[in-house]
């Protein structure tokens, strides 16, 4: 499988067998942005399923839609971000809450999970294809979200390391917490992700610190670079 970073939460990752799964598309250009989108939707030609976690403008945006009605995507994700796909259009779309499962493209997407405080209907996904990747979407850590996740064996897990704090209260991960997470979780690598906005700058090398001492080896990615697993 190859993994290619879109930057903030966005991911491609392409199966041996051609199948190319997407996570939270943030494409299209934005003053919230701290990096250049590495890649225009409209020079994609392949995409089979996009995962979006939820609706906020930085894990999903007009891009995603005229992407998947050009090339008949599966657009999966919570209730109000295909909502949101479905009146632009989309014709093909599966709304997921944590628990469920679907087999789409010939890969197994299993819905666990996500505790944010701004988003209720959010998820998180585990998808079953070549390898096992779990991808965190945003979510707080949460005992309920380990127990689910311990239930696979996990090759790949992208993980949330920045989020915002309001009235003293986290809408997600930051390094401690991902890092808490991966060592219960324990995937063979650890892929931090959700910090190239202009807002939050958080140090990916501390994720690497806090987790490698548990045998968990850490890829960090710029918004471009592909590696292959």
């Amino acid at each position: 499988m190859k993994l290619r970073s879109l930057g903030q939460s966005g991911f491609i990752m392409t199966m041996r067998n051609g199948t190319v799964v997407m996570t939270d598309p943030w494409l299209s250009p934005s003053l919230l942005k701290g990096y250049t989108t590495p890649v225009d939707h409209r020079d994609i030609e392949r995409c089979d399923v996009i995962l979006v976690s939820h609706a906020h403008i930085d894990h999903l945006d007009p891009g995603a839609f005229r992407l998947a009605k050009r090339l008949g995507s599966v657009f999966v994700g919570s209730r109000k971000a295909v909502g949101k796909a479905v009146k632009r259009g989309v014709a093909n779309a599966i709304e997921m809450a944590g628990g469920e499962e679907a087999e789409v493209a010939g890969v197994k997407i299993h819905a666990v999970p996500a505790f944010h405080p701004f988003a209720s209907d959010a998820v998180g996904f585990v998808v079953e294809g070549e390898k096992t990747v779990y991808f965190s979407g945003d979510t707080r850590y949460n005992e309920k979200l380990v127990r689910h996740l311990e239930k696979f064996r996990l090759d790949v897990a992208l993980l949330q390391i920045a989020c915002s704090v309001y009235f003293f209260r986290k809408d997600g991960m930051d390094v401690g917490d991902a890092s808490e997470l991966a060592r219960r979780i324990k995937p063979g690598v650890a892929v931090p992700m959700h910090y190239h906005d202009r807002f939050r700058h958080p140090d990916p090398e501390r994720f690497r610190a806090l987790v490698t001492g548990y045998g968990i080896h850490v890829d960090i990615f710029e918004p471009g670079e592909e590696k292959e697993y």
